[in-house]
């Protein structure tokens, strides 16, 4: 299986805006690397390695990526976002 091309849009939620996807990898395999696609058809490929952790910007900064296939093993990955919001520590809000 692998995840064509695509872009992470940002998330509007009650604590602020999604701005950058987190991706632990939880596992190592062969293939499955996550593809980024830059400008002059360059590409930066990041090989899944348990324990690595991989940020991003997504959104209207984000870069173009995808998923290679899995060629052995089994590919596990967390997935997050990390949420920007207005921190009101004053009135007990975060």
């Amino acid at each position: 299986m692998s995840f064509g091309k695509h872009i992470d849009e940002s998330n509007r939620t009650e604590r602020g805006i999604t701005e950058i996807t987190v991706l632990i990898y939880l596992t190592s395999c062969q293939g499955g690397a996550t593809r980024f696609f830059l400008p002059h058809k360059k590409e930066v490929a990041i090989v899944p390695q348990a324990g690595t952790v991989l940020l991003h910007v997504h959104g209207d900064r984000c870069l173009e990526h995808s998923a290679d296939a899995v060629q052995e093993g089994v590919k596990y990955i967390l997935r997050t976002d990390i949420v920007y919001g207005e921190c009101n520590l004053k009135h007990g809000k975060i």
